[in-house]
């Protein structure tokens, strides 16, 4: 008996080590996909790096990246202008780190986070960035070697059967300027009601928010916050919750970083693509001159 049972458990560990050697050959090997969305973060980190000081930077999720025209507001301000908006899914504190890590003094930040924000990445998200884009993962919080390992592992194995696709975003879709270029804005506005967020989430959010403006102030960069765009159907569903996040911003900001209503950014739902968050070209000029009008009296 002694001996079936030890010869069942290297029978055991000899399918486990084969099982780790098959699963390290298949994340090494599976070509990670090229035109996953998130590799975007490589072009804007690249950008945060490379453009000189004094620069404008645009920082917030998809409404950032599709909805602010990066080139209009250099030519508009003489300023180099580079948008490092990508997704809502990253979470505030992602965006906070990056930002810290590569201002400098003199430069200027517009910041519009979604509604819907929340401080810490969504977990998917957060697996995608370290699977795809593992030279920006830095900026989140770490988790354990043994977690970190086997999420990629497993997410290996998912591309080896072609269950992680690329998103309505492409990697390659992004101008030279970080700004979103692609097959989005040729989408067809459909109605939205988006009523899953509420404003209460944002006091977990706003300590590190706060904690930066005054990292900021110390450094001599100057920043703003904006409200993001939003249908106007949207807008009226949610218009309490948004009154209430207004307030609150109103009332923890210190004085001169809230650069608008909420309203100054509610545009018809015409002018949206395939989401609320997400203008098509003629919304995305609209924004952007309002954006312009807002600003004149600082740049």
């Amino acid at each position: 008996m002694p001996n079936r049972i030890l010869r069942l458990l290297q029978k055991t560990a000899y399918w486990v080590i084969g099982f780790l050697i098959i699963t390290e050959l298949v994340y090494r090997f599976t070509p990670h996909n090229s035109g996953h969305y998130l590799k975007a973060l490589n072009q804007k980190k690249d950008l945060l790096d490379s453009v000189k000081t004094p620069r404008l930077v645009l920082v917030g999720g998809s409404n950032v990246a599709t909805g602010i025209s990066s080139m209009a507001l250099e030519k508009e301000f003489e300023i180099p202008t580079i948008n490092i908006g990508l997704d809502e899914r990253l979470g505030i504190d992602f965006n906070l780190n990056l930002l810290r890590y590569s201002l400098h003094p003199d430069d200027v930040v517009v910041m519009s986070f979604e509604y819907g924000s929340r401080s810490d990445p969504e977990t998917n998200t957060r697996n995608l960035v370290d699977y795809h884009v593992p030279e920006v993962f830095q900026f989140f919080e770490k988790k354990s070697f043994l977690a970190t390992y086997s999420e990629k592992r497993k997410m290996g194995w998912q591309e080896a059967f072609g269950q992680i696709r690329p998103d309505s975003l492409s990697d390659k879709d992004f101008s030279a300027k970080g700004d979103y270029e692609g097959k989005l804005f040729d989408v067809l506005s459909p109605k939205f009601q988006d009523i899953s967020w509420k404003s209460k989430q944002w006091e977990s959010i706003l300590p590190a928010l706060i904690d930066f403006l005054s990292w900021a102030k110390r450094n001599n960069i100057q920043v703003f916050y904006t409200f993001p765009c939003y249908p106007e159907s949207t807008f009226e569903a949610n218009i309490s919750e948004i009154h209430n996040l207004e307030i609150m911003l109103q009332t923890r900001l210190p004085e001169g970083v809230l650069l608008c209503r909420p309203e100054d950014f509610v545009m018809d739902d015409t002018f949206f693509a395939n989401g609320v968050y997400h203008l098509n070209r003629d919304g995305r000029k609209i924004r952007t001159m309002r954006l312009v009008q807002l600003l004149e009296s600082f740049l």
